[in-house]
């Protein structure tokens, strides 16, 4: 069954269902794409030609085997985003785009693939450059953590995060990574503190789904020794290699904008326990935590305690914030408190 957008589907939502194994020739659909795909075939789907999808791709039942023909397609008005919520499953190479508004400085990115690496990005960044165009972040470094990981067979880890640099120029962009789809539990290798001076038991991770991801899910994160915090890097607008955190702690924002929804292709920073060093500490998700939102918002907190936020700049560099959130809260100890400092 097929639906182009039309007054009585102004989605474009097209439905594949029944016992019998199904295919979506290509070139049936304008420009090969729909909005929502829903797949309820204990039979199987499968792409005949190439097909992107700009809202939700659900595979209810059955598979839909993507013969490399899937895009997930991103816009300045959303990314798509595969429902992990059922038990259906997608085969087969998929492409997922993720729009950005500003290529300049840097990003911090994650794949929703199991196979994909850092040659994928080779048409987006200069992989050979005098100075390294992709970070990954080793916390067992004396000095800085931030290791050069240019090398076109480097694994996008997934649950890992890495620092790319897309160059000097404020136009908008799309990249694009391609591979197998993360689906089902990920896991985090064992993730330490070693206390040390500079790294102090930070890692960069990311989010590992083709769709977004809620951090305050409890049935969808199992977190080992790592702080109830999350923190976002904010490019700069005048140096591309600076740039500001935000973060989002025991449900406070420090900017009123990051919070709890992370996007699609995202790194952020955690932090494992200060403790006995070495702390060890793990981070595992599951499918719980997926969200089907297009576009996530990044709203101001909800919380209900009185909240006051600062904000200091050196001199006229407005775009260089140093940002701090404070709140009162009757549990609160004088000692530091990883839930909730």
């Amino acid at each position: 069954m097929f639906h182009q957008p039309d007054a009585e589907h102004p989605n474009g939502h097209v439905l594949l269902s029944g016992p019998i194994a199904q295919s979506i020739p290509a070139g049936i659909f304008t420009n090969n794409a729909v909005k929502n795909l829903t797949i309820d075939n204990t039979a199987g789907v499968t792409l005949d030609g190439p097909l992107g999808v700009s809202g939700i791709l659900k595979v209810a039942a059955g598979n839909l085997a993507s013969a490399g023909n899937l895009t997930l397609l991103s816009t300045a008005t959303g990314t798509a985003v595969v429902d992990g919520s059922t038990s259906g499953t997608i085969t087969g190479t998929v492409t997922m785009q993720r729009y950005l508004p500003s290529r300049f400085g840097y990003r911090y990115i994650s794949s929703p693939f199991s196979n994909a690496t850092v040659a994928q990005l080779s048409e987006e960044v200069e992989l050979g450059a005098d100075f390294p165009t992709v970070y990954n972040y080793d916390e067992d470094q004396v000095a800085s953590g931030w290791v050069n990981y240019t090398s076109t067979t480097g694994v996008l880890s997934p649950l890992k995060g890495y620092a790319v640099n897309f160059g000097d120029t404020a136009l908008s962009n799309t990249i694009s990574i391609s591979g197998t789809l993360n689906n089902g539990p990920v896991a985090s290798a064992v993730l330490y503190n070693h206390n040390h001076t500079y790294t102090k038991g930070f890692h960069l991770a990311g989010n590992p789904y083709p769709s977004p991801v809620d951090w305050n899910s409890v049935a969808g994160w199992t977190k080992t020794n790592i702080d109830n915090a999350i923190y976002y890097f904010n490019n700069g607008t005048a140096d591309r290699y600076g740039g500001t955190y935000s973060s989002y702690i025991n449900g406070v924002s420090s900017d009123g904008v990051a919070n709890n929804l992370i996007p699609s292709m995202q790194g952020f920073f955690i932090h494992v326990s200060n403790g006995s060093y070495p702390v060890a500490g793990g981070l595992e998700i599951n499918n719980n935590a997926r969200l089907t939102t297009l576009n996530p918002v990044y709203h101001k907190t909800t919380a209900d305690e009185t909240l006051l936020r600062l904000q200091a700049h050196p001199g006229t560099d407005t775009a260089r914030k140093d940002r701090v959130a404070i709140y009162f809260q009757q549990e609160s100890s004088i000692r530091y408190d990883k839930d909730a400092d």
